[in-house]
Order: structure tokens, then C-alpha cells, then sequence
């Protein structure tokens, strides 16, 4: 069911009872006016006839009734005294037999339904005969009791009509609500079909189109907000990936190029053992570095995809550190470059050992292959608070502060390193980004008055 749909039907149900009780509740008001009205007309018509009853001793009854003349009304009523035969009566005494002898003196009115199915509505009040004779009559005798009825079908016709006419103008109140309702709901929901049509136009081959939000209503504008930025992601995605096909096409075609070119050399010409064991040994070369890149990118894109399994368990900081240093000596031997280390004590960290490696190593190869020849690499480790940390920084003096913010894009290289032999591939420090967030740390870099820096912070363990 569409949401026009499912509003509609859930208003004009609503509307329909409210309709349905607001005109139940005026029939009933009105009904119980009209009744009120009807019963004080009996009441007024009985204090009449009471009126028209005198005391008389010379008469058989000891009463006189100056008899009204007969009206067509449809009235019957008669009068007795409190104790005594009947004095009176007058009319279709039909519609007085149905009052029973509770409702004669519980001197309220009732309504009943006849035999012929006409209804009949009476009461019965207590009078007293007024006299202004010197010697008036005892008051036992003065005390009548008039009990007068009337047929109600006028009444029941003007009742009948008023509900006819409630619930043909309820329902027309409801058509019209209706109508009017779907009409505004068609006008209220334009905007979705127009956003509909805005997203079915997107094209993937101009991913800077947005969604404008000029005239949509406001309760629209956080939809049209999150489809703008999905699609701002969704480009800065794309054109990421455009940029590591570019990038990686570029990778791949220098030591592809020099594969080539050394094979074509040696199938030039007739060669001896050694030339041809020179070449081997440089196409050997070319095919590890282009295992190595490869090998890194899976590694990022399990990373990425949350596919390495971590062991967690308490890693001495100091020791990694020394033991990738220890590891790289002859590297910083042959670019004359040398540590200097602060060490705060056993630092122990929280994190997967082999994945610290990863990042520890990284961080040294990237200080040894990007720091000035005969320059000076500072480390230094330390815990601070709860955590643990790793600061390594070298001289960068071609590396500018606004470079910092490319140096954990993949394939992103300073000028220094793409004048380097071809054994990096900017590969590095995203993968040691990822990494660090794995085991629950982070990692940020700076660079101040050509000081390049790298801070990796990582979970203090239990043994520092």
C-alpha cells in the first residue's frame, strides 16, 4: 500500500468517527432539548387542567371541572385527587394506560410504545386547587394528581429528520474532507516524485551532479542532505579508484618496461653465460619488486576488508623498535644515517606483534629511504596515560606542510622518492594507517620547518 494510500485511509477512518461522534453527540443534545421542551409543555398543559378544577360540595363529587373544549392534539389526560374516585378525564385514554402506576407517581416522564406502534410519552404532577373562598376546602382535598399524555410522532418526525439530515451532511463533510484530503496528500508527496525523477537522472559519468534542494520542503531537506553527501562519497570513491588505476598502471609499466627491454637486448644478439646471467639476475630484480608491490596491495585490501586475523597480546615497544633498527643497520649504513633513540623503559603496548612489526618496520624503511643522506633519524618511545607511542621523524626538507595530507594515499610519492632507484611504490604508509586502526591505535604525520615526523599511538598493555 502506498503511503497516499495508507494516509488516506487512516484520516478518513479518523475523520469518519470524529464525524460520527461529533453528530451522535449534537442528535443527542438536540434529542434531549426537544424532550425537555416536550415535557415541559405537558407539564404547563397539566397545571391548566389543574387549574380548571374547583371544590364544590353541592356537586356529587364534591368537585367541579370546567372542561376544556376537545383539541386535536392527541392529548389525553385525567385528574384525581390524592385520595378518591377519578374526577376527569379527556382524550384517547389509551395513552395513559401505558404509564404504569410507578411512573404515575414518580413524577418524571416516560415514553412507551402502544399496541399500533404509535408512541406515547406522559407524566403525572401534584396540584393544589387554589380558592379564595373565606372558608376554603381542607388541604387533603385541595391536592390533585393530573396525569396527562401525548402522542410523539411529531416529535419522532422532527427527530427523525434531524438524524437524517446529521448523517447526510456528515457524510458530505466526510466526501468533501476526503477529497480535499487527497488533493493535499497528491500535492504533499509531488516533491518525492520529483526527487525520484532527479535521482533516476543521475548519471554515473557526471558524478559532480547534486540533487538541488531549492524547493523541497523541509522535511525533505535531511533526505536530500544524505543522498547529496552518499553521492559526494561516492564520488570521492570513484575518483580514488581512477586514481589507483592510473597509478598502478603507472606502477606496473616502468618495471614491465624494463623487463622487456632487458630480454629484447639479450634476444638481439648472441651473448656469453655471464651477459646472459647479468640479465636473468636484473629480470629476477624487476619481478621481485613487482611480487613486493603486490604483495603489499593484498595485504591493504585485507586489511580493508577485515580479513586478517589479529592475536592481541602484550608487545614490548622498545624491543620491536630496536629489533627493526637492528634489522635495517646496513640500509643506514650505506645512506651514512644514524638513530637517535629515547627510550623510556619497557613500553608495552596492546596489539598484534605481527602487525606491529609491519608498522614499526615500515615507519624505519620510510625514515631510511626518504631522510637525508647522512642526516639523523629520532625515536622515541614512551607511554602516555593509557597508551603507548611511537615518534619517528628525519629531515624532509623537499617535503612541504601541504604534503602531509597525501602521505597516507596510496601511491602517493614526494619528488625524492620517484628520483629513487624504483624500490618504492607509496605503498607504505596507507598500509601502516590500516594496520595501526586494526589493533585499535591511530597514526599521524607532520612536517615543520622540514622536519618530517610520524606518531603512532597504540593501546598501553598490562605490563608497562
Amino acid at each position: 500500500m502506498t503511503i497516499h494510500a495508507r494516509v488516506l485511509l487512516v484520516s478518513c477512518i479518523t475523520a469518519a468517527a470524529s464525524l460520527a461522534v461529533a453528530c451522535t453527540a449534537i442528535y443527542l443534545l438536540v434529542r434531549a432539548s426537544m424532550l425537555s421542551g416536550f415535557d415541559e409543555s405537558l407539564t404547563a398543559r397539566a397545571h391548566v387542567v389543574a387549574a380548571l378544577v374547583e371544590c364544590d360540595d353541592e356537586t356529587s363529587g364534591g368537585y367541579e371541572f370546567h372542561a376544556p373544549e376537545a383539541s386535536a392534539d392527541d392529548v389525553a389526560f385525567m385528574i384525581r385527587p390524592i385520595e378518591g374516585t377519578l374526577i376527569a378525564r379527556q382524550g384517547d385514554q389509551r395513552l395513559l394506560s401505558m404509564l404504569s402506576e410507578s411512573d404515575a407517581h414518580s413524577g418524571r416522564a416516560t415514553s412507551h410504545r402502544l399496541g399500533d406502534g404509535r408512541r406515547v410519552r406522559g407524566l403525572s404532577i401534584a396540584a393544589m386547587i387554589h380558592q379564595e373562598d373565606a372558608h376554603p376546602a381542607p388541604e387533603d382535598r385541595r391536592r390533585l394528581t393530573i396525569t396527562i399524555a401525548r402522542d410523539t410522532h411529531l416529535l419522532d418526525g422532527d427527530l427523525r429528520r434531524l438524524a437524517e439530515i446529521l448523517t447526510a451532511v456528515g457524510c458530505a463533510i466526510g466526501i468533501a474532507c476526503a477529497l480535499a484530503l487527497s488533493v493535499a496528500l497528491r500535492a504533499a508527496l509531488r516533491p518525492l516524485g520529483r526527487l525520484a525523477d532527479d535521482i533516476a537522472a543521475l548519471d554515473g559519468r557526471a558524478l559532480d551532479r547534486r540533487i538541488q534542494a531549492t524547493a523541497t520542503p523541509g522535511e525533505m531537506l535531511p533526505i536530500v542532505n544524505r543522498l547529496n553527501e552518499l553521492l559526494d562519497r561516492i564520488a570521492t570513491g570513484v575518483q580514488k579508484e581512477k586514481s589507483f588505476n592510473a597509478a598502478i598502471a603507472h606502477e606496473l609499466r616502468t618495471p614491465l618496461g624494463g623487463l622487456r627491454s632487458t630480454i629484447e637486448v639479450n634476444l638481439g644478439r648472441a651473448r656469453d653465460a655471464a651477459d646472459h646471467r647479468q640479465a636473468l639476475a636484473t629480470c629476477l630484480g624487476i619481478c621481485l619488486h613487482m611480487n613486493t608491490m603486490v604483495e603489499r596491495l593484498l595485504l591493504l585490501s585485507k586489511a580493508e576488508a577485515g580479513q586478517l586475523g589479529t592475536i592481541m597480546a602484550d608487545v614490548d615497544l622498545s624491543a620491536l623498535v630496536r629489533g627493526c633498527w637492528d634489522d635495517a643497520r646496513q640500509k643506514a649504513e650505506l645512506r651514512a644515517m644514524r638513530a637517535e633513540a629515547t627510550w623510556d623503559g619497557p613500553v608495552v603496548a596492546r596489539s598484534d606483534a605481527a602487525l606491529a612489526a609491519i608498522i614499526v618496520s615500515n615507519l624505519v624503511d620510510n625514515a631510511l629511504s626518504h631522510g637525508e643522506a647522512g642526516g639523523v633519524v629520532r625515536i622515541q618511545v614512551d607511554a602516555i596515560g593509557g597508551s603507548a607511542r611511537v615518534r619517528m621523524g628525519n629531515a624532509a626538507p623537499r617535503l612541504g606542510s601541504a604534503d602531509v595530507a597525501h602521505v597516507f594515499d596510496r601511491f602517493w610519492r614526494s619528488d625524492q622518492a620517484r628520483t629513487d632507484v624504483g624500490s618504492h611504490f607509496g605503498l607504505g604508509m596507507p598500509l601502516c594507517q590500516d594496520l595501526a586502526e586494526i589493533v585499535g591505535g591511530s597514526i599521524t604525520a607532520r612536517c615543520e620547518a622540514g622536519w618530517f615526523e610520524v606518531e603512532v599511538v597504540l593501546p598501553r598493555g598490562a605490563g608497562s
